[in-house]
Order: structure tokens, then sequence, then C-alpha cells
């Protein structure tokens, strides 16, 4: 006789790419007529948009580019000057085959910028590119839900508490805003430089919502009317919500990752500088469920044979965003400090038996003026390593976000540069659990009705799941004969009522 169970689907996001790919882009520019010649390159800098991403069969595709600023110092003796292009990237990640379309998700960040001069009238500008592209499809797996089960036969139900993936996305919204500007050097005579850093500062799912706020960081370089250079920072804070396709439970998670599609800053007639911004705030809904398996069955009376399949389930295991401060001394000796910047790379991850580090590396830049009052380019590299518990049978993942703002010093003793990272840590079952998905049950017979109970001292690591099967009785008689709560204590000594 063969015990069939029902199925119960339940929907789910399977990761099937989590790969960083790193480029290089490289260009040359030529001055426009109305530059001066090229003395020496006195930094560069630059700020990533994504553009476009598309989910094809067997790959997806991300397009954007880098705009790049470079400051250089001009052969006449004039004043710094500033020149800006856009270098272009594609990037394709291979898919395995699907039934559905996904949802990409990417983070991009630059590994480094600089320039060099070709001649008088041309340089030469790279990009260091890094772009992790993450993608979703939904899919549903099968949760075996028991029926009617005869009485003699005790079937191990155990009830996990699990977090899946369930819904992913993205909310595209633009920042406008006038600002009126900085008044150090006597004003702005030049915009040379500008980027924004998108922040979360908290998030909530609310049912069928998810709500967000955050703040963008837009950080500025400029000329000012009296030639030195100084930078401006000014924040823009942004509040959204976006609908989602199902409702969730009180204690689902978001995870936003935003991205910025578009950027401009420019200086309006009446003295004002105007900003706008296009973000796209990319979501993955984590919903909490209890999840009762049956993992085992057995019987006094009968032989009874359980069919097996693996549950493999997106399961989140563990979430942690701790921040990494970035702090660097540079041998670089000035008056003023005038820009700086901090870069790094993908975290690597090393696991060892008990632990895994995570570790992360990079390099600072700043721009001063030195004790003569000229123009100087300094940068430091720096690391940074975090030991993490290590989950047996899981995937960690790391995720680099930038926050705030870079700051830093200088005197005639040297110089110091500050910035702060964001590193969320994902850890992920790696495991199917094995549920009963049918019982194979023979015929029954009479147990003797003379076989004594049992006196036994409780293994080590045997449970009373194990003793009552191995024993002939149940997990609810040794239970209620020894006044048992939970799980004995090791080397107990128990009464094994036989059934």
């Amino acid at each position: 006789m063969e015990l069939q169970f029902d199925k119960q689907p339940i929907s789910c996001l399977n990761q099937v790419k989590w790969e960083q790919k790193n480029q290089e882009l490289t260009q040359e520019i030529r001055l426009t007529e109305d530059l001066p010649d090229v003395g020496s390159v006195l930094g560069a800098w630059g700020q990533t948009i994504v553009r476009g991403k598309q989910w094809r069969k067997g790959n997806m595709e991300v397009t954007g580019g880098v705009m790049v600023f470079v400051l250089y110092a001009p052969e006449d003796g004039s004043a710094p000057r500033g020149v800006q292009t856009w270098l272009p990237f594609t990037v394709n990640w291979e898919l395995p085959e699907t039934k559905h379309d996904g949802t990409i998700c990417v983070c991009c960040q630059l590994t480094g910028v600089d320039a060099r001069s070709a001649s008088a009238r041309k340089l030469i500008v790279r990009a260091g590119l890094g772009i992790l592209g993450e993608a979703l499809v939904p899919e549903e797996r099968e949760l075996t839900t028991l029926g009617e089960i005869p009485e003699d036969v005790q079937v191990l139900r155990r009830k996990y508490p699990v977090r899946l993936p369930t819904e992913a996305g993205e909310k595209a919204f633009t920042l406008e805003d006038t600002m009126n500007p900085p008044t150090a050097g006597g004003g702005i005579s030049r915009i040379l430089r500008y980027g924004l850093v998108p922040e979360i500062l908290d998030e909530k799912v609310m049912e069928d919502k998810v709500v967000f706020r955050g703040i963008a960081q837009i950080h500025v370089l400029y000329l000012g009317t009296d030639d030195c250079l100084y930078p401006w920072d000014f924040e823009v804070p942004f509040s959204q919500y976006t609908q989602l396709d199902q409702e969730h439970a009180l204690e689902a998670q978001a995870r936003i990752v935003p991205a910025i599609t578009s950027l401009e800053l420019e200086p309006e007639e009446d003295g004002q500088v105007q900003l706008k911004a296009g973000l796209a705030c990319q979501y993955v809904i984590f919903d909490s469920r209890l999840l009762e398996v049956a993992e085992d069955g057995y019987s006094n009376t009968r032989k009874v044979s359980p069919c097996r399949e693996p549950l493999e389930l997106p399961m989140l295991l563990d979430w942690d965003t701790q921040p990494v401060a970035v702090e660097e001394s540079l041998t670089a000796q000035g008056t003023r400090m005038a820009d700086g910047e901090v870069y790094w790379e993908q975290p690597q991850i090393l696991c060892q038996e008990q632990e895994v580090s995570v570790c992360l590396r990079g390099t600072v830049q700043m721009l001063y003026y030195d004790l003569e009052g000229n123009l100087q380019w300094g940068s430091q590299s720096w690391e940074w390593c975090r030991k993490l518990e290590a989950h047996p049978n899981a995937q960690l993942q790391a995720q680099v976000l930038p926050v705030g703002k870079v700051s830093g010093s200088i005197s005639g003793a040297g110089g110091t540069l500050r910035g702060e990272l964001s590193l969320t840590t994902t850890t992920r079952n790696s495991r199917g659990m094995s549920q009963v998905t049918g019982l194979e049950l023979g015929d029954p017979v009479r147990p003797d009705p003379n076989r004594p109970s049992l006196i036994v001292r409780k293994p080590g690591e045997a449970d009373l799941w194990a003793l009552a099967k191995s024993c002939g009785s149940t997990m609810d008689a040794i239970s209620q004969a020894n006044g048992l709560e939970g799980e004995p204590d090791p080397d107990a000594l128990l009464l094994i009522p036989v059934m």
C-alpha cells in the first residue's frame, strides 16, 4: 500500500547569477580650440551611469558609461582647466536556460580613474570598472503536506522558519533641486567635476508596498573666482514607495541597491546651480515563512518505507551590514586639501574550517596644495579584513556601497584622507532539506502484548524520535512515562514503553 501526500507550491526567486565582471575603459581626448595646451595632468575622477538592463535568452546585458573628469594645469600657467568625456560600456553575462525571464540587479563601482598627456593637445584617460550582476528568476518549489495518516504510523514533522526571496524589481525616479552657489573663493567660476552617492537610510515592507527614504550626497569641485580650487558638498533627501505584486508578511525585509541612471549639474543664469539626477532603486523582498516538513516515518505494527525527495529552497540564513572605515595617511605635505576620493575592488572571500574572512583593498587619492602653493596629486593603497563565523553548507556573498562623503586634511606634517563604505554580507543555504513525499506501508501485524517495557540510557546524540523508532515506541509515550517537556539530558535513564 502506498500512501501519497499532497503538494503545496512555494513561490520564490532563484538566484541564477551572481558574478562581477571587470573592464578597463580607455579613450583619447583631443582638446577643443578654446582650451590652452596641457602642461601637466593634476587628477581624474569618474561617475558611473547605468543606461539600460536587458534580459535575453541565454544572457543578460547591462549598458552604461563612465563620466570622466580630467583636471590639468595649462602650459601657459593660467588657472587649472577641466575636461569631461564619456566612456561607454556594455557587459554581458551568460545565463542558464530558464522558463521565465527574470530580474536584473546591478551594482557599478570604479576601481580607479587616471589620465596622462599624450601631447600638448591630447589626453589619454583610463577607468577601471567593476560591475556586479545578479539575475533572479521566479520559480515554484513543492512542499509535501500530510493528509490522513493511519493511527499506527508515526511521522516526524519539524518546523523551520525560513526567509525566501519572493519578489524583485526597481523604482525609478528623478531628483531635481536648485541650490544657491557656495561663497568660498568668491563663488563658482567653473565646475570642474561632480559626483553623486545615493544612500538608503531605512526601508520597510508594508504588506503590498515597500517604502524607503534616503539622501543623495552630491560632491562638487569648482574653480573659484580667485583661481583656486574648492570642494562643495550638499545633500538632497528623497522618500519613495513602490507597489508590490503581492502581500508579504510583517517580518518581510527589503534589500535595496540604488543605481544612478543620469546626472546633470548646470549653473543657471541667475547664479544658482540646477541638479537633475535619475535613480533606479533596485529591490529584492525576502519573505518570512514557517515551513512544516515531514522528514521520516515508521510504525510498530508494520513495515514502513519512506519515499524521500530533496526540498531545495533559496533560503537566506543570515544578513548583516557593517560600516568599513577607511582612513589612510599620506606622506604628502601641504597647506590645504582640494579634493579626495576612495576606490575599492570587489571583496575577496577566504574560507577556512570554522570561519570566513572578507577582505577589501583599494586606494585613496588626494588633490592638495603643497607648501609652495602648487597643486599636487597623492595616492595611497589601503586594506581591510574582517573574520566572520562560517555557516556549514552555506554560500557567502558580499557587496560594498559608498556611504557619505570623503573628507581629509593636510599640513606640513602630512595628510590624512577618510571615507566610509557599507559592507553587506548575505549567507544563503546551499543544500536542500530532505522531505518525505510518500510512504510504502506493509500489512499490519499484531504486536506481542507480553513484550516488557525497556529502561535505556540515552546516547549522547540520539533524540526522542531516534529512541522511539529504534525501541518500538512513540515520542509521546516516552515523554509521558518520564515526565519530559523536551529532549532528555545526555546519558539520562529513560523508561521506554513498548507499544
